[in-house]
């Protein structure tokens, strides 16, 4: 994908009547759908509120209707969740199987944000080219952003005292923990970093912040009024959740599944929320718009290498 950021900045001049099917998603989506309809693309939806159709998308009842027939498939960024399920935002999610996506032909393109084993497995069986989006950096950068912000917001909602001159903990130092940090400073917070990866400490260190060695998160934990985790994996377990303030809040802004032992911090009384999905619930319009700039141009790239090949 390193050539799609040449591609973004290209302005095209003509779009072909590509059929598209967009399965679920949120608001984000909504407004992918509305600026593709507006291009003349032919768009089949599947659990879509077909009341927010507009008149040149077509309601599909089932998946595989949807799919069929189509050039390429527009997944959500959140992919398939824990069973197979389609995410629907706030509708109820529906099950994929291999059957339907047996309908498309091989070497389809399909994008999705966020790829699960069973997204990968299931694509793989039709044989696919399955396209994970979340990672290409003009959706990732503004998307660490809204959720660095929405982050904050989480936290000032669930706490009932001044943000200033509070402590915070950001276990690592991706994008959001890059994002989040100047915003946390701004607030006056205390900022501190953990990774552990050196490579990332050493930026963090080249960027300002203080950092703790990763041997030394239970003793950073240990002083934080806040942490917030962006490690996609079980870094705060109960061993580690024994060892904070028990008026600390954590805010877990990891992809699923997660880096907090939910279960064991409500048993120890400690506030722990988790924040999947941030962007879409805090800023899904302007996702949505990026969306709609980023997809199209790489859609017609991917369409035109497999036009080529044939």
């Amino acid at each position: 994908m390193a050539v799609f950021a040449k591609i973004v900045e290209q302005r095209l001049h003509h779009t072909p009547p590509f059929t598209v099917a967009v399965l679920g998603g949120d608001a984000r989506e909504q407004q992918l759908i509305t600026v593709l309809d507006q291009r003349g693309w032919r768009l089949r939806c599947f659990a879509r509120p077909p009341e927010l159709l507009p008149d040149g998308a077509y309601f599909c009842e089932t998946a595989a209707e949807a799919m069929n027939g189509v050039d390429a498939v527009i997944m959500p960024i959140p992919g398939l969740r824990e069973g197979g399920k389609l995410y629907c935002g706030e509708l109820l999610s529906p099950g994929l199987t291999n059957e339907d996506f047996l309908v498309l032909p091989a070497q389809t393109p399909v994008l999705a944000g966020v790829i699960s084993q069973q997204l990968r497995e299931l694509t793989a069986a039709a044989d696919l080219r399955l396209i994970e989006t979340a990672e290409i950096e003009e959706i990732a950068g503004p998307a660490a952003i809204a959720t660095a912000e929405a982050a904050l917001a989480i936290a000032i909602a669930a706490d009932q005292r001044y943000l200033w001159g509070r402590s915070a903990l950001i276990i690592g130092y991706g994008r959001i923990g890059n994002a989040l940090a100047p915003r946390l400073k701004g607030l006056g917070i205390t900022v501190k970093i953990v990774n552990r990866s050196s490579r990332r400490r050493e930026k963090a260190v080249e960027d300002g912040w203080t950092v703790a060695e990763w041997q030394d998160i239970a003793v950073a934990a240990s002083e934080a009024d806040l942490i917030f985790n962006t490690a996609p994996a079980l870094v705060i377990d109960q061993e580690l959740l024994a060892k904070l303030k028990k008026d600390c809040l954590i805010i877990d802004v990891s992809a699923a599944p997660g880096g907090c032992d939910f279960a064991a911090a409500h048993s120890l009384g400690i506030k722990a929320t988790s924040a999947f999905g941030l962007p879409g619930r805090y800023a899904p319009q302007t996702m949505g718009e990026i969306l709609a700039t980023v997809y199209p141009c790489l859609l017609e790239q991917l369409l035109a290498e497999k036009g080529s090949e044939l």
